[in-house]
């Protein structure tokens, strides 16, 4: 079948460049009908107008410059929500939650100012779209532009579209599918306690009520983990295990979940100190549809609950394609009155037992047969972490961290774990915050931490640079943060050998360092800045924005005020800024051979010459040998800014330091920390005591005696440093 310009026509009356899929619900589940499409300027055939749908189109997209030198995009629809992508870049977007993509501002003109890895190359076009039984409007959509002096938008030519597809970008679209269909997690930013099983959109929302005063607590909220009415436990990497705890009034729960074969398990325990028999477990049951907080995601559904016997509850998404859920409990359901919340909810209670409340998913199951399937579960869990032996702890800790912030969202493809349930609108994604995650999820869960790092490098500007924060209703436009992508990329790289990962992120990447080059380089070396002109904060241009650039907001290295406003930077010459991009300039030198055949040399002799300029400017121009360390450096002429950090050790690390520097610098830390008034631990601030000069003797025989042994060890960790 084949859809035209608002029309269905015959196969051999056209030609056609791109493929419509479209899937019989909403969540993409499932084998779609295909369609041929001339262009992104289209109506939807009519036997789905009442129907709920989702669909896709992927291609390539290519404009014709020449009738005015660039292109300003901009998209209507009706009767559909729609996300449009060019290279996983947001272009538009219409129909969506108006609370997460309200404020969105899309930078949507081409070619993209800031991007030499795209130039002269076709985008990556990415359409989505969904629509619900209950529009009857009949769906349509057209991708329009401008161009030249023309201000009346017309819809996209045909001949800007082609059939092609990049297969990295193919890969990560299906990596994105198996991290997400199937499997039940708390993905919604709301509440720890709720979780959802995707495709279909299904939510569980646990709670314990107080059959005394019919209140119920139905969302364990980041306010709450900060509070300790819940306090988080481990997170398996699969999503086989989840424990926490959870407070109402007198009563503390423990909340054990498991999943197996799209089965979701749960095991809730009291503890001990209250009387479990006032208090009740509540499942709550919805869609993931509308006016859902944190996740308003436009999957709709029926849910109906059963009271007799031990209970069950039934939930089947609009459409087909997607298999219902029902679940189950194990003991007879509460029929005493409690107060939940929303509009007409759906929910079975149990009162609270000495041996818990035990439901699941699926076939009916008996109690035994839940307990024991998510104590085996958190037996292998707990194994795992006991591999680490005495960090085992340390490692459950780290993991949950990461784990229990994974969110998904229909505008970002896979997974990714924001820094905090609680920030952003309605959460935000941290450059290097969530880089620095991305690695720390690959260790153990490869797909995981590939998801992560494009779900970051993917938020890359028109300019060319990943920004400071990205959320639906707000991107730093101005500023970005440290760069340590290409580094990350690499060892991902090193450890699994993975090339489609680095072609998907080779061309973001490369476009993040020539940013730098171009909008932070001075006399050879890094300054921090914020750049003005741009759809950014209000406090864009000033010294603290370019602060935040640093990544080390509060740090001391950044006390007073010596911006320019002229050239939108620091008079500061930054060692940890510079040593990183080095760093980055290497890893992606590196890569260009290692992880392409051919191999990208002109990129290589690009990065190359940038890094041998950066690197002898950092070893003699940021080298404070009165002090013995590497040291930021006002670029006025003040000479040394002497506020260390470890920052000052990054020259090391980009294997830039004679082994003169990397030695004198080591030595440092024994002595000259002892001397100074503060010095900055990683943006932590310690101010020190003077010394009693009475005692200086006797405190200068017993550093001599520590030296001794410093010197040994710290020469030995000198050689690994510079090498």
């Amino acid at each position: 079948q084949t859809l035209g310009l608002l029309t269905v026509l015959a196969c051999a009356s056209v030609s056609h460049a791109l493929q419509l899929q479209i899937y019989g619900n909403a969540g993409f589940a499932g084998d779609p009908e295909l369609f041929n499409i001339s262009s992104l300027d289209f109506q939807f055939p009519a036997k789905f107008t009442n129907r709920t749908f989702s669909a896709m189109v992927l291609g390539s997209f290519m404009p014709n410059y020449s009738d005015g030198g660039e292109w300003n995009l901009s998209c209507t629809s009706s009767g559909v929500s729609a996300f449009i992508y060019l290279d996983d870049h947001l272009v538009c977007q219409g129909g969506n939650d108006p609370d997460t993509w309200g404020a969105y501002k899309p930078e949507s003109t081409v070619p993209w100012p800031g991007t030499p890895s795209t130039q002269g190359l076709p985008y990556f076009v990415r359409a989505k779209f969904t629509h619900r039984s209950n529009e009857a409007t009949s769906p349509t959509f057209s991708l329009l532009y401008t161009a030249g002096d023309t201000a009346i938008a017309a819809p996209v030519p045909a001949s800007a579209f082609s059939e092609e597809l990049q297969p990295a970008q193919m890969t990560r679209l299906a990596m994105s599918d198996r991290l997400t269909h199937g499997i039940w997690n708390t993905w919604a930013k709301q509440s720890v306690t709720a979780h959802i099983l995707l495709p279909a959109g299904v939510m569980l929302k646990i709670g314990l009520c107080d059959l005394n005063t019919r209140s119920c607590k139905e969302d364990g909220e980041k306010g709450d983990i900060d509070s300790g009415v819940v306090r988080l436990g481990p997170h398996a990497l699969d999503h086989s295990y989840t424990q926490l705890y959870f407070s109402q009034a007198a009563a503390n729960v423990s909340i054990e979940t498991s999943q197996r074969d799209g089965d979701f398990f749960m095991v809730v325990t009291p503890a001990a100190g209250f009387n479990a028999s006032q208090f009740a477990v509540v499942v709550i049951a919805l869609f993931t549809d509308q006016n859902v907080p944190g996740a308003s995601w436009g999957l709709p559904g029926a849910v109906s609950a059963s009271v007799e016997g031990n209970g069950s509850i039934s939930a089947v998404a609009d459409g087909d394609g997607i298999k219902a859920v029902n679940m189950y409990g194990t003991q007879p359901v509460s029929t005493a009155p409690i107060n939940v919340g929303g509009n007409n909810p759906v929910y079975l209670s149990w009162v609270l037992s000495a041996d818990g409340v035990v439901v699941s998913t699926g076939g009916k199951r008996s109690r035994d047969q839940i307990v024991k399937t998510v104590s085996d579960a958190k037996a292998a869990e707990l194994a795992r972490y006991a591999a680490y032996g005495e960090v085992g702890e340390a490692k459950e800790a780290s993991q949950a961290g990461m784990m229990w912030n994974l969110q998904w969202s229909p505008g970002i493809p896979g997974t990714f774990a924001p820094v905090s349930r609680g920030w952003g609108r309605p959460w935000v994604i941290f450059d290097w915050d969530n880089i620095f995650g991305a690695y720390q999820l690959s260790l153990d869960a490869k797909e995981l931490g590939y998801s992560q790092l494009a779900a970051v490098i993917k938020t890359k500007t028109a300019e060319g640079m990943v920004p400071n924060y990205w959320q639906p209703q707000g991107i730093s436009y101005d500023r970005t943060e440290p760069i340590i992508g290409s580094k990350v990329l690499s060892a991902m790289y090193a450890k699994y050998g993975d090339k489609w990962i680095v072609e998907l992120l080779f061309g973001d990447l490369f476009d993040w360092t020539q940013w730098f080059m171009r909008n932070r380089e001075q006399a050879d070396l890094i300054c921090l800045g914020s750049n003005p002109n741009l759809p950014s904060d209000p406090g864009a241009n000033t010294m603290q924005a370019a602060r935040y650039e640093s990544g080390l907001d509060n740090s001391p290295m950044y006390d007073g005020e010596f911006y320019n406003t002229s050239s939108h930077r620091m008079m500061l010459y930054d060692v940890g800024m510079s040593s990183m991009v080095a760093m980055e300039l290497q890893a992606l030198a590196n890569l260009s051979l290692t992880a392409f055949d051919p191999p990208r040399t002109k990129e290589h002799a690009i990065l190359t010459g940038q890094l041998e300029r950066l690197s002898s400017a950092i070893s003699t121009e940021l080298w404070d040998d009165q002090s013995g360390i590497f040291a930021n450096k006002f670029s006025n002429g003040s000479g040394f800014y002497r506020r260390f950090s470890p920052t000052s050790f990054y020259p090391m690390q980009a294997g830039i330091a004679t082994p003169s520097q990397a030695e004198t610098c080591l030595l440092y830390t024994s002595d000259a920390a002892d001397e100074e008034d503060s010095v900055d631990l990683g943006g932590r601030r310690i101010i020190k005591k003077k010394k009693n000069t009475n005692n200086d003797n006797r405190e200068n025989q017993t550093r001599a005696s520590k030296t001794t042994k410093t010197v040994t060890m710290r020469t030995s960790l000198c050689s690994r440093c510079i090498g």
